[in-house]
């Protein structure tokens, strides 16, 4: 990921097995990229404020894309990694409440590269 760079992200969710997760079967799913102490954006399947849309690929193969534009890396730092969180929301009427929410942890994205179009004279 390069700071101030539109950036597309794509995640496949997949179970311990290694088998990708149906999203059609999810009530919600959040991501959250972020650095250590500074979010960078974050990302719902359901209209949320403050967070904005994940676009699904392929449902069934758990295949989706977030869109980091380039003003949500302005602050972030370079040098640094850049991770992200899937949380996911399925119902479970045997639950007690309906829901069930999994995260993914911490997972590494990159690190953030510094931009070589600011040291390039446009003519």
């Amino acid at each position: 990921m390069i700071k101030g760079t539109d950036t597309t992200i794509k995640i496949v969710i997949k179970d311990q097995a290694g088998t990708p997760i149906d999203l059609s079967g999810l009530a919600g799913l959040v991501v959250v990229v972020y650095q250590k102490g500074y979010t960078i954006d974050q990302f719902s399947l359901n209209p949320q404020i403050g967070f904005r849309f994940i676009n699904i690929t392929d449902g069934p193969n758990g295949e989706f894309e977030i869109y980091v534009n380039a003003s949500q890396t302005k602050n972030a730092f370079v040098g640094k990694d850049v991770f992200y969180e899937v949380k996911t929301i399925a119902v479970d009427l045997n639950f007690d409440g309906g829901d069930i929410t999994k995260s993914s942890g911490e997972i590494k994205l990159c690190e953030l590269k510094e931009s070589n179009l600011k040291y390039v004279d446009l003519i």
